[in-house]
């Protein structure tokens, strides 16, 4: 059988053969007659027999994926500190490969070894294919050719390049043999930076590996992220990666919140249900009750279900109502939390902080006095802090509607709308004379707030939601896009834009918020674009600037209205709509029509004035949107524009007189269509002609 394998992996490639590998490891836990659901579940200190407190939280988690079998699988020896030879460690990578569900490999030939023949049978699908994914690289035979030796002990620095080579983490090492290996498994993440030469785990680069050193490895290479590019020599903030870890599918964290053990399903307090297998390894928990209510960490085996779960120490939760957060300097992450009693639950390195199920980081100024509070903690500090309150939403404002405050000197009321992506989703909330406001820390009149500032707001009620506080930010900047690229960090990769200021002579970089990540890509290189911060100086929504200081832009007139003791004016500027300070007694053209803007700095619309009349009619003849450019015709005239900072606006008044409607996108223009302009060379804006209706 394993002869007929072997040919198959050859014939077919590395995709089937991990597929094949996959099917083979669930042999033992899919025999007949197992049920769908298990019937009661049986809990186990460890996987293994033999391995010790420290070295079994790796050996658990190996084992619960198959990639550890030990002598007799769950239950028996691991025999943790004997070596490891070639072939086992041959088998271990290639059981850690087949755990990806995208891995896929060429169809290469296999690569012959010389001593092929002694090469045993239960390792010889491994091998084959780690040979011929390069993993594998064989040492000169005594006879010449390549060498696999599969009965001699792996070093460290040969296991630490075969990993490597593994994730594809070993792009352009450079610093010779096993040194530049060893460097690199420490910048990837495949070796800790904090075990010493004293600690079971030390890996000696030219010793032989145990095989607790090599769970340890192979763990790491589970969560470790993968592709790694070294970037620019001398310049490491240029690492990054491409691929997200083998393991990170395969478990999560919950906080149980109904457990039952005869149908063998755990409920979370997440809503999601999980199917235990029948035998459980949960170091310290014995049952039921000493699940419900526990944050765990799970893991599926093979087959999708949890077999394996570390629960954290089962000291009594510390409960209670919210004080106040005490944060790291560079805000990383929670150094304590503080309750309302006055009492201080320090954190542990790493301790889950979440608000309402989304985890650090969050704005500490945005949780309610009111908000409740769940600490569990490990050896006196929490290791997962649950802050729950009615609502968080986070978003940027995209209108304000002000109403006048009912009193002389009273606090402005209104509504915010507000975007909660880059999606184009939306909200409404209602900001009541006591809904607190602030500013950049700072507490303000609602009339002061604007378009586009990145605010959170704790609220209650249903739609609209009626804003219990807002917290808004106002950090921009507006300039070319010089480069956009992906780069790396502990929280894994994300992007980076680097931007040219307008005015300014050296360029800043930006990275964004998971609240507009998803919606970066290369494409905006070399636009100009106004990114508004979020309070830890992250881009959390980007788009088009709005008018800006200098040259009269056409604008559409929407309100004018006295708040907060000043006189606000609000625009449409090409669809998006941006409020003004006017200076007292300035008029206005009324609302509905077109008027020149300047702005000052400062925010303030230092000048008004009737836009001129478009009188010049022409045809459009194509859009190029993506550039921004159209082309128009009229009589025997055929000419090209760039309107990239043109709004474009319905009217359904041939001569353009009266009140203007909707903006127009560019995209949305047709051949045919009929326009008015200003100016045929530079138009300050364009009116587009809606069709007269069929009789």
């Amino acid at each position: 059988m394993r002869a007929d394998m072997r040919q198959v992996a050859r014939a077919v490639g590395i995709r089937a053969f991990c597929l094949v590998l996959s099917l083979l490891a669930a042999v033992g836990l899919c025999l007949p007659g197992r049920p769908a659901l298990a019937q009661g579940v049986t809990f186990r200190e460890h996987f293994f027999s033999d391995t010790p407190a420290r070295q079994a939280y790796y050996f658990d988690i190996l084992g619960t994926l198959g990639i550890v079998r030990g002598e007799s699988g769950l239950g028996g020896p691991a025999r943790p500190s004997e070596p490891v030879t070639r072939a086992e460690f041959a088998v271990m990578v290639a059981r850690l490969l087949a755990l990806d569900p995208g891995r896929s490999g060429p169809d290469l030939p296999p690569v012959s070894f010389g001593d092929e023949a002694s090469i045993p049978a239960w390792a010889a699908e491994a091998v084959s294919a780690c040979s011929a994914l390069g993993i594998i690289k064989g040492v000169p035979g005594e006879a010449g050719g390549v060498d696999f030796r599969p009965g001699e002990t792996v070093s460290g620095g040969e296991a630490v390049a075969m990993l490597l080579r593994a994730l594809g983490n070993d792009t352009d090492v450079t610093g010779g043999w096993p040194s530049g290996f060893i460097y690199r498994a420490f910048q990837t993440g495949l070796l800790s930076p904090d075990v010493g030469g004293d600690d079971w785990r030390f890996v000696e680069p030219l010793g032989p590996l145990t095989r607790a050193q090599t769970a340890y490895l192979i763990h790491n290479a589970l969560f470790c992220w993968r592709d790694f590019d070294p970037g620019e020599p001398e310049k490491e903030d240029d690492a990054s990666f491409s691929t997200p870890p083998i393991g990170a599918g395969l478990g999560g964290h919950s906080l149980i919140a109904d457990a039952d053990l005869a149908a063998g399903l755990l409920r979370t307090a997440e809503g999601n249900t999980l199917r235990l297998a029948p035998t459980l390894v949960a170091s310290g928990v014995a049952g039921e009750g000493e699940l419900v209510g526990r944050r765990v960490y799970w893991l599926r085996d093979r087959v999708g279900f949890v077999a394996y779960i570390r629960a954290y120490a089962s000291e009594p939760p510390v409960t209670g109502v919210f004080g106040a957060l005490v944060v790291r300097d560079d805000g990383a992450g929670v150094e304590a939390v503080v309750l309302e009693s006055g009492q201080v639950v320090p954190c542990a390195p790493g301790a889950v902080v979440e608000l309402n199920g989304r985890r650090w980081p969050f704005d500490p100024a945005v949780v309610l006095p009111t908000a409740e509070v769940t600490a569990v903690l490990e050896g006196g500090r929490a290791v997962y802090v649950s802050i729950i309150q009615e609502d968080l939403p986070e978003g940027v404002i995209r209108s304000l509607r002000f109403e006048p405050a009912s009193y002389e000197g009273g606090p402005t009321t209104g509504r915010i709308t507000a975007g909660m992506g880059l999606a184009g989703g939306e909200m409404v909330l209602r900001v009541t004379p006591d809904t607190e406001i602030y500013l950049d820390g700072e507490p303000v009149d609602f009339s002061e707030l604007r378009e586009r500032d990145i605010f959170y707001a704790a609220t209650e009620g249903s739609a609209p939601k009626r804003a219990l506080r807002v917290y808004a930010y106002r950090d921009r900047v507006t300039g070319r896009v010089e480069s956009v690229g992906r780069r790396y960090t502990a929280e894994g990769p994300h992007w980076q834009v680097t931007v040219l200021p307008d005015g300014a002579d050296e360029t800043v970089t930006l990275t964004f918020s998971p609240f507009c990540e998803g919606w970066v890509s290369t494409a905006l290189d070399g636009r100009t674009l106004t990114f508004c911060l979020d309070r830890w100086g992250r881009v959390a929504f980007f788009g088009e600037p709005g008018p800006l200081p200098g040259g009269p832009v056409t604008v559409k007139v929407l309100r004018r209205l006295r708040a907060g003791g000043s006189d606000l004016l609000t625009v449409d500027w090409k669809g998006s709509e941006f409020t003004y300070l006017v200076p007292a007694g300035a008029e206005t053209p009324p609302a509905g029509s077109l008027a020149r803007l300047h702005v000052a700095p400062g925010g303030v619309a230092s000048q008004l004035e009737p836009a001129r009349p478009a009188l010049f009619e022409a045809t459009v003849v194509s859009v190029d949107a993506d550039d921004g450019r159209l082309t128009l015709t009229t009589d025997s005239l055929t000419w090209t524009l760039c309107v990239g900072r043109v709004p474009l606006y319905a009217v359904d008044d041939a001569g353009g007189a009266g009140p203007v409607g909707a903006h127009v996108a560019l995209s949305d223009l047709t051949e045919g269509v009929s326009v008015r302009l200003t100016d045929p060379a530079a138009p300050e804006y364009i009116l587009v002609l809606q069709p007269e209706p069929s009789p």
